[in-house]
Formats: C-alpha cells, sequence, structure tokens
C-alpha cells in the first residue's frame, strides 16, 4: 500500500486531514480504531485479488498443457502426451 493510500484511508477514519497530519490532542482512540480495520480490509482485498490471480493464472497453465496433450496425441506422439499428462498430476 502506498502512503497516499493510507493517509486516504486515516481521512475516511477521521484520523487525519488530507495532508496526513494528526492532532493528537483529543486523542483519537476509536478512530485508530477505525484506521485499522480499514487498512486491514484494504489489505485482505488485495490479498483475495492475488489469489484469484493466481488460480486463473494456474487454471490457464492446465489448459494449455492439455491443449499441447492433445496436440502430442493426434500427431501419434503417445509418449510426450503421457509425459504431459504426467506433469498435470504433480
Amino acid at each position: 500500500m502506498t502512503q497516499d493510500e493510507i493517509i486516504e484511508l486515516g481521512v475516511q477514519a477521521g484520523l487525519c486531514d488530507e495532508f496526513g497530519d494528526i492532532n493528537f490532542e483529543y486523542g483519537y482512540r476509536d478512530e485508530i480504531i477505525a484506521f485499522a480495520k480499514l487498512v486491514a480490509l484494504r489489505y485482505e482485498k488485495k490479498i483475495a485479488d492475488l489469489e484469484n490471480i493466481i488460480c486463473q493464472r494456474h487454471w490457464d497453465v492446465l489448459q494449455e498443457r492439455e491443449a499441447c496433450a492433445k496436440i502430442c496425441e493426434d500427431l501419434e506422439l503417445p509418449f510426450v502426451a503421457d509425459a504431459i499428462h504426467a506433469r498435470k498430476n504433480k
């Protein structure tokens, strides 16, 4: 997360102004808790997005391997197709 993103969350939580300046005179306990929750939610969303990307890439690789194995079978190269299928199961 960038510094600007963290400041934006601080502003949303009422912890600071748009420049990131905090006034601690008033004891911002509730705002700090709200800020921490916002940061955690943003972090969790980014992790979930990355997990989705990784799953999609894995699926794409499996589909590509299957297509390669099919081509090898069509070219009557069963030993190559078998090797490709064996990699899929690892």
